[in-house]
């Protein structure tokens, strides 16, 4: 019975949390996208817990050919530096709505 009320019910609520969304959007989150601020805060900052760089199964790193290890250069260091420099970039494209 619960779940036949619940089932009733979910289309109202479904529109309900989409307006909320939508203004939520134009009024907070114009020049950004809603779920930023909360994946910033719920997803990452609120969690103590390590996070491992690999959080996707379907995301995964391969040797970069183009990053070589000459005397006195570390190639993990390279290799962060350029992993940051391209999540940076990523992130630009998302936050001004260029990303394809």
């Amino acid at each position: 019975e619960a779940l036949k009320e619940a089932c009733r019910r979910f289309p109202e609520q479904a529109a309900e949390l989409h307006e909320r969304l939508l203004r939520r959007r134009n009024e907070e989150f114009a020049d950004s996208s809603w779920l930023q601020k909360w994946w910033n805060q719920a997803g990452y900052l609120q969690v103590r817990d390590p996070l491992v760089v690999n959080v996707s199964y379907f995301f995964s790193f391969v040797d970069d050919p183009t990053i070589s290890s000459s005397p006195g250069a570390s190639a993990n260091v390279q290799r962060g530096a350029t992993m940051l420099f391209a999540s940076a970039q990523f992130r630009k494209l998302v936050v001004t709505g260029q990303l394809p």
